[in-house]
């Protein structure tokens, strides 16, 4: 009973000292080992997961602070503008960056609205066999998730990894999630999976392609694929975003790049940032090229170029732009491959745009949360502290009790309580010793981090503020050698444009030497000459081609000889290994067979159980030797047939590389033979496209038409002893005509004239009346023939001739047309001189060609895309009704002359109107 009761004593005073050690919390305080959220998050977000689908409809913007899921929420990472305090309040209306002026002030910079990230990854693809998958693409794309969230100032970061990735899930991130973005705003897209890239079939060139999890790798699957082409064409233009970056940790070609970019230096400076924030741009960054594998073991286990990406984006303390990440990027990449032995080329440039993507750190806030957190800390440590020392003011009064209880003690019991009191006064004293060095030396610690980070952030001050003065003195400094050399550089370009004004005038004279002496040429030559040049130009060119094409032939025949004979040499070394497989086959199975031959007999004294029992053992005695034998030629068999493949590579690589070497022969000749025929072409050209003059022999003033002040004329010039006659009409004013036809004997005329390509022919271009009498000259310039139909001719300027009659027409507009508007259009006519008219049914009926064309008419007049075709004569009767002709049938009706509903106009002409 003693014992039980000091157990039970000793186990109170246990307890007291527990309660002694043991911390009290602090009042008001909820002790917590998570990491406390920061003030700009609101508690009153909640996160609901949605339950996970196989294949999800819609992709959604991963989570990140559920950890270990793959469950998906929208999330936006900006935090709610109300919960901020009122000094915080301006950070969430854009992102923008300190920089240097020009006079090295510091000025802020706003760069966007808004930055939104896409992050794709693919490890398993649906269709692609387990060899074809990879290993590393979900962890580069979840380790570049992770730096924009720690590091960057992005408003959203959307995921899609694995079974996620689908072509439709991509498509609609990029075209319909992007699509809602501002124009002030930028986006960021990094892929890791699989690229391919294919050549285009109807040109020069390669277009590359992203895998997406549904996709393929075959040529016939392509449209399962994401192509550059639709990137390009239907992604880029479809995001309000001024500057969009795709990073892809991938390898591919046919990126699609402008080839027209300007080469701009990235800069630091206030000047440049403000430049490409005016600025559009769609830039991209790729792992690798065309037929380059991506290289793995790249640092922390992600592949070589997006390790060296992600430590890129590290280091950045301010910002950091994509021409800056895509040369420093492009050249650790190439430069890790190629100490491995590897080939890996990093490409990246812009699509289109002269702007430039910026990464906004937010590596201050960073600062300013860990400094926040720190003095959490050692205003926790400091109350410990204080705890500990009213811990200790309990101990001291507690040793006070006991020893005035030693002194008034009476027997050995007491004697034994108060030891062991005194005990565990002592161990609660060393306790708290203990606690409070351990606490002293947490908080020291703390502190020191408290100042160092507190440290870091005047110095990060400093570099934006404090250090102003001196950025001055140096912009200051700059500026005077900016000057000095500026008026140096001044000196230069006016002796370099003294220079080049001299080189222009010796280059301008020289040209107008070539031009005088190649005109003096052509004006030497007559319209014959020309006629005959041209033939023998044509003549060499001809030669031209004939020995290119033999000299093709024969070196195509001479290469087919020479890869001949070395084909045949390894068909008939095939041959021979085929014979001598063939032969051991036929050995094998002549020694095979003996064991099959002679099987053994029934006797008298079997059974036939017993019989067919020693069958069955000779036969599987046989099969033994036979797989034995087989077994014995194997060894040579393989190895012939090894030499026999060997041997059937090696004539298909000789194939090939005859048609390489063939293809290359062809194409060095006919460049050869394109260069130089293309010499003669230009002689050629140079024929075709001068003018000459020819004099003309005969000039015939017709009827002329005093309503239109026109006169009908013809000309006659002599080509090659031909008489040729071109008639037209010449504008002349009534007394200048009647001066010309009392002067007709004394007039003359020339032509100018172009031969027509690979013809004798000539087309006259314009004829000159000259009436020397009153030095007068009248020009008419012939209109150009632009097609034929039949008897009918067509014009440049929309005249139709039909050469059977002589008549010319003209069609009116395509659109429902009464009588009246019909005749104020004809009217209104003064093509050519005028004298157009409205025709009658009869020469309508003229035009009528059943089953020509598709409505029974010359192409060449028809002027409507309606099946029907009607039109309006000149032809009236009283005042209400006017004919018309209808082209369907070949027929004529009467109709009012209000009624327009497919009724179209035309206009006629001849020589004899007026």
């Amino acid at each position: 009973m003693k014992k039980r009761v000091l157990l039970i004593s000793w186990m109170a005073t246990l307890l007291i000292c527990l309660s002694y050690c043991a911390p009290a919390p602090h009042k008001g305080e909820v002790r917590d080992t998570r990491v406390q959220p920061k003030a700009t998050q609101p508690e009153s977000k909640q996160l609901v997961p949605i339950k996970q689908r196989a294949k999800p409809k819609t992709p959604r913007i991963h989570d990140k602070s559920i950890q270990g899921t793959r469950k998906f929420v929208s999330k936006d990472i900006t935090p709610a503008p109300q919960t901020l305090p009122p000094s915080q309040l301006s950070k969430t209306r854009g992102i923008s960056v300190v920089a240097k002026d020009h006079s090295g002030s510091l000025s802020r910079v706003r760069l966007y609205n808004k930055m939104i990230a896409v992050v794709i990854g693919i490890d398993a693809y649906k269709d692609l066999p387990p060899r074809d998958h990879l290993s590393y693409a979900v962890k580069d794309a979840k380790g570049v998730e992770s730096v924009l969230h720690k590091n960057y100032q992005f408003d959203r970061i959307i995921t899609l990894y694995n079974r996620e990735a689908t072509r439709d899930n991509i498509m609609e991130v990029l075209q319909g999630e992007l699509a809602t973005t501002g124009s002030q705003d930028a986006v960021f897209v990094y892929f890791a999976g699989h690229g391919i890239t294919r050549p285009i079939q109807t040109g020069e060139g390669e277009l590359g392609y992203l895998i997406p999890y549904d996709g393929s790798l075959e040529r016939a699957g392509m449209h399962r694929n994401i192509s550059m082409q639709q990137i390009k064409a239907d992604v880029c233009p479809l995001a309000p975003a001024k500057h969009v970056f795709f990073v892809m940790d991938a390898c591919f070609g046919g990126l699609l790049l402008d080839q027209r970019a300007v080469d701009v230096k990235p800069g630091r400076d206030e000047a440049y940032l403000r430049e490409i924030t005016e600025e559009h741009v769609r830039q991209v960054l790729t792992a690798g090229q065309a037929d380059e594998t991506v290289l793995d073991g790249g640092s922390r286990g992600h592949s070589v170029f997006t390790g060296r990406f992600i430590e890129a984006l590290e280091e950045v303390k301010d910002y950091v732009t994509a021409r800056q990440l895509i040369a420093r990027v492009s050249k650790e990449v190439y430069g890790d491959a190629a100490t491995r032995g590897h080939k890996q080329r990093p490409r990246g440039g812009e699509i289109y745009g002269t702007g430039d993507f910026v990464f906004v750190s937010n590596y201050e806030q960073r600062l300013q949360d860990r400094l926040m957190a720190s003095q959490v800390e050692v205003k926790r440590a400091r109350e410990r502290k204080e705890e500990l020392s009213h811990t200790y003011a309990r101990l001291i009064e507690d040793e006070r009790t006991l020893k005035k209880r030693i002194q008034g003690q009476k027997d050995a019991a007491q004697d034994r309580q108060v030891k062991r009191e005194k005990a565990i006064l002592e161990a609660k004293k060393r306790a708290y010793e203990l606690e409070k060095a351990s606490v002293e030396d947490e908080l020291r610690k703390k502190e020191a981090s408290q100042a160092a980070l507190e440290k870091r952030l005047q110095e990060q001050a400093k570099i934006q503020g404090t250090m102003k003065d001196l950025e001055q003195d140096l912009a200051k400094s700059y500026r005077e050698i900016e000057d000095k050399k500026r008026l140096e550089l001044a000196a230069i370009q006016r002796d370099k444009a003294v220079e080049l004004l001299r080189v222009k005038r010796l280059m301008e004279d020289i040209q107008k030497k070539r031009e005088s002496l190649k005109a003096t040429k052509l004006e030497t030559l007559s319209i014959g000459d020309a006629m005959q040049e041209y033939k023998n130009v044509e003549q060499q060119l001809a030669a031209v081609s004939s020995k290119y094409d033999k000299r093709l032939a024969g070196g195509l025949k001479d290469l087919e000889k020479r890869y001949d004979n070395q084909r045949q040499r390894y068909l008939a070394e095939i041959e021979k290994l085929d014979k001598v497989l063939l032969e051991y086959e036929e050995q094998i199975n002549g020694i095979t067979r003996k064991y099959y031959n002679n099987p053994p007999k029934k006797d008298m004294f079997e059974t036939q159980d017993q019989f067919q029992q020693r069958l069955a053992v000779y036969k599987k005695q046989a099969d033994g030797q036979a797989v034995a034998t087989r077994k014995n030629f194997e060894s040579g068999l393989n190895s012939i047939k090894a030499q026999r493949e060997k041997l059937s590579v090696a004539k298909s690589d000789l194939t090939n590389q005859y048609e390489m070497e063939k293809g290359g022969f062809q194409n060095r000749i006919l460049a050869e033979k394109e260069t130089e025929m293309e010499i003669y072409r230009q002689q050629l050209d140079g024929i075709v496209n001068q003018a000459y003059i020819l004099p003309i022999d005969e000039i015939e003033l017709g009827k002329y038409l005093p309503e239109h002040q026109v006169f009908q004329i013809t000309a006659f010039i002599q080509v090659n002893r031909q008489k040729k006659g071109v008639s037209f009409r010449l504008g002349i004013p009534g007394k200048e005509a009647r001066m010309l036809w009392n002067n007709r004997e004394f007039i003359r005329g020339e032509a100018v004239l172009k031969l027509k390509p690979a013809s004798d022919e000539v087309t006259v271009i314009s004829i000159d009346i000259i009436d020397d009498v009153h030095s007068k000259k009248y020009s008419h310039d012939v209109v150009m023939e632009v097609g034929r139909d039949d008897c009918f001719i067509a014009y440049a300027n929309g005249l139709v001739k039909d050469t059977n009659t002589g008549l010319e027409w003209k069609t009116g507009p395509d659109q429902n047309t009464n009588w009246d508007e019909a005749r104020s259009w004809v009217q209104s006519l003064n093509l050519d001189g005028g004298g157009w008219r409205m025709p009658t049914t009869d020469e309508l009926q003229g035009l009528y060609k059943k089953g020509m064309r598709s409505h029974n008419l010359t192409s060449l007049l028809l002027n409507t895309t309606y099946k029907y075709l009607y039109v309006w004569s000149g032809e009236t009767k009283g005042s209400s009704d006017a004919r018309l002709f209808a082209f369907r049938r070949g027929l004529r009706h009467w109709l009012s002359r209000d009624d327009s509903f497919n009724l179209r106009a035309f206009a006629v002409r001849s020589r004899s109107d007026g």
